[in-house]
């Protein structure tokens, strides 16, 4: 995964959310975006989705340019998957046909396959009894990851994700989080926001730490959890007791 932001900003009438902010990364297989809340790392992701049009700047993911014209952005994100923290799933559609409907609807793909592909992944993420259920009837950690098959089964280049485990119960906030782990062995790219430090510790290979609009902090995960002391601000930020098996 190639990201390269020139001179991005983005305002809300008088509060400037991003701050001529420039990020140059190469072949980065994940990211993890990291910051006090606030910060701004919300704004950028939904700008990076192509769902929030910037003021002023250029993004490049994987050297095509995300540009808001309406073809050109509609394009672009029929090539992204995006998990957010509200799962999404229709309430009238069980688990099956949430996952199924875009593949069939959107990218036109036969339904036989369709069902095919969601059957994979509901037996390897343990959901397969589950798959004729409707959201009413499944847990906050089931419907988040009946959203994470969905977007994997639309086979999209990079996977973006917005705090996925904010709205769950503690209780539910491993499953994803090992779920989301797994996304390495589909050898998928990902984009993740979260508050859960140990688990970007372990699943992410370069980090942003961004703060009142800006990328204050940016390094390869290693060496970033290795330099924390070096400033008080994110020795005081990086405080997590979570520990993903």
């Amino acid at each position: 995964m190639d990201i390269e932001i020139k001179n991005l900003n983005k305002t809300f009438k008088s509060f400037h959310a991003i701050k001529n902010l420039n990020l140059s990364l190469k072949n980065i297989n994940s990211l993890g975006i990291i910051g006090p809340s606030g910060g701004g790392k919300s704004t950028l992701l939904r700008i990076l989705t192509g769902l929030l049009p910037f003021d002023s700047g250029e993004i490049y993911i994987n050297n095509l340019k995300v540009d808001f014209n309406d073809k050109s952005i509609l394009d672009y994100r029929k090539n992204i998957g995006v998990v957010f923290q509200s799962y999404n799933l229709f309430p009238h559609l069980t688990a099956l046909q949430n996952i199924i409907l875009p593949l069939n609807k959107i990218h036109k793909v036969p339904i036989e396959l369709c069902i095919d592909k969601a059957n994979y992944y509901l037996k390897k993420f343990n959901l397969f009894e589950h798959k004729d259920k409707y959201p009413r009837n499944l847990s906050g950690g089931q419907m988040q990851r009946i959203s994470i098959i969905r977007t994997l089964c639309l086979e999209s280049k990079i996977i973006f994700l917005d705090e996925p485990t904010s709205a769950l119960d503690p209780s539910f906030t491993r499953e994803i989080l090992n779920t989301i782990l797994s996304l390495k062995d589909e050898k998928k790219e990902y984009v993740i926001i979260t508050h859960e430090l140990a688990f970007v510790q372990k699943s992410c290979e370069y980090i942003l730490f961004i703060e009142n609009g800006e990328i204050s902090h940016k390094d390869y995960t290693e060496n970033f959890f290795n330099k924390i002391h070096e400033n008080k601000f994110l020795n005081k930020f990086i405080d997590s007791t979570l520990t993903i098996n």
